[in-house]
């Protein structure tokens, strides 16, 4: 399935194993579930949750998430990232690309 593919990509690319990445996408996955909790209010998010469509977030929602996210990490997420997240997965698989992964 998708979580074997990711993790023997991700084994190649970063030695880390399945193991290992499934934990880590389960503490960003948490982490990203109390930001959005924090910014918006909305709860009950799984990985498939849509941003938009399910949680009805707008154009200002998602900034200030992504805004929580910068001051966070200390970085800079450049819009035209920003919107090809769509889903919780997306922002997951991105954090891990980006090593954006020290969420404690």
């Amino acid at each position: 399935g998708i979580f074997q593919d990711r993790a023997a990509e991700n084994q190649e690319t970063y030695g880390i194993t399945s193991k290992g990445v499934h934990h880590m996408e389960e503490k960003i996955f948490k982490y990203i579930q109390d930001t959005v909790a924090q910014v918006t209010g909305k709860k009950n998010l799984v990985m498939e949750t849509d941003f938009v469509k399910d949680l009805r977030l707008n154009s200002y929602d998602i900034m200030n998430i992504v805004c929580e996210f910068e001051e966070h990490f200390d970085t800079e997420i450049p819009n035209r990232d920003v919107w090809q997240m769509r889903q919780v997965k997306d922002v997951v698989a991105y954090m891990i690309r980006k090593g954006l992964t020290d969420v404690e």
